[in-house]
């Protein structure tokens, strides 16, 4: 049986119901390697950690490593003690 994919999306049910909830976006991102969820958070909320983290493990997902580094550094400049981010 084929379903949309929103169908199975629960973070699609959210950003309906709150379209500026920026978490709602950033692990569609990071789940479907950067769908353009991840620039949509960060569009919302520039300055919430979190949209930068799921960011990277976005980027790791499709393989772009050097690019998740990259990103990883990101949230840390924004919250020092932002703990997930020294994690990935």
């Amino acid at each position: 049986m084929e379903r949309p994919r929103e169908a199975l999306d629960p973070y699609g049910e959210a950003i309906k119901f709150n379209p500026r909830y920026s978490f709602s976006y950033s692990p569609k991102g990071a789940a479907y390697g950067l769908s353009g969820d991840d620039e949509k958070a960060i569009q919302i909320n520039p300055d919430y950690p979190e949209n930068y983290n799921q960011r990277g493990v976005g980027f790791h997902t499709i393989g772009r490593l050097d690019n998740a580094i990259g990103t990883f550094d990101q949230p840390i400049d924004l919250n020092a003690e932002f703990a997930a981010a020294y994690n990935n």
